[in-house]
């Protein structure tokens, strides 16, 4: 693991607490990996216009475990043909190229 993440992380509770209860609480292992969230931090939801037959859900990083029934759900029926009940425009892979993707507000 970096050693610039570890000291950052190690004096972050100094900046929360008046006493910092971890002062001395040794890291006792870590685990980095990828956050997959696309640039404006909103999932892909829908058909690859390109390929037919390919529908996309990704781009949730950990949120897809928390929303995987109803995103599931609105891709099923779109899968199927059905109307899933929402607007799903602003899900969609294309809105990168056309420069339509506002962004989530909480997240930096």
């Amino acid at each position: 693991m970096a050693a610039e993440f570890i000291e950052p992380a190690r004096l972050a509770p100094e900046r929360r607490f008046d006493d910092d209860p971890f002062a001395d609480a040794p890291i006792s292992h870590a685990w980095a990996g990828l956050y997959e969230v696309t640039p404006d931090a909103n999932p892909i939801i829908g058909p690859a216009r390109e390929v037919t037959g390919l529908f996309l859900i990704n781009g949730f990083s950990g949120h897809g475990f928390q929303h995987s029934p109803a995103a599931g759900r609105i891709l099923a029926d779109l899968i199927i043909g059905c109307d899933p009940g929402l607007d799903i425009t602003p899900f969609a892979f294309e809105r990168f190229a056309v420069g339509a993707s506002t962004g989530e507000g909480y997240v930096v």
